[in-house]
C-alpha cells in the first residue's frame, strides 16, 4: 500500500510523521503469559482501546495510520514486549485495506548468528 501524496495530507499529519519518525512513541513495558494475550493486546491498543490504545490515539491524532514495532523477547512469564510507534501519514486505500507488515528475527545480543564478519 503506498501514502497519498503531501499534497493531501493534513499538515498535522505531516508534522506527527515527520516527528515520530525522529522520535517514535513509545509505551510502557508489557508482559503477557501467551501469544494469544499479546495479540488481544494488539488488537485492543490498535484501535484505540485500553489505557494505551486511548494514549496512543491521543498522541497520534489526526486520522494517522500508525505504524508499529514490537519488540519481544522470551521472559520468566512468557512475552516481554517494548512497542514503538511511528504516526503515519495517510495511506492510498483505493487497492482496499491491504497492508505490508514485515517481520525482522534478531538474536539476542551475546549470541553468535553462526555466520563469520563480512
Amino acid at each position: 500500500m503506498t501514502d497519498l501524496p503531501n499534497q493531501q495530507q493534513t499538515p498535522l499529519r505531516l508534522k506527527l510523521a515527520d516527528a515520530t519518525r525522529k522520535r517514535p512513541l513509545t509505551y510502557r513495558v508489557h508482559e503477557f503469559s501467551s501469544v494469544d494475550n499479546f495479540d488481544a493486546w494488539i488488537m485492543r491498543f490498535s484501535q484505540g482501546e485500553g489505557p494505551d490504545g486511548k494514549l496512543l490515539y491521543r498522541q497520534c491524532g489526526g486520522n494517522c495510520d500508525p505504524s508499529f514495532t514490537f519488540t519481544i523477547a522470551p521472559s520468566n512469564s512468557g512475552l516481554t514486549v517494548n512497542t514503538a510507534v511511528h504516526c503515519g501519514v495517510t495511506r492510498d486505500r483505493r487497492n482496499g485495506d491491504m497492508y505490508n507488515l514485515p517481520t525482522t528475527l534478531r538474536p539476542p545480543c551475546g549470541k553468535s548468528t553462526g555466520k563469520s564478519p563480512g
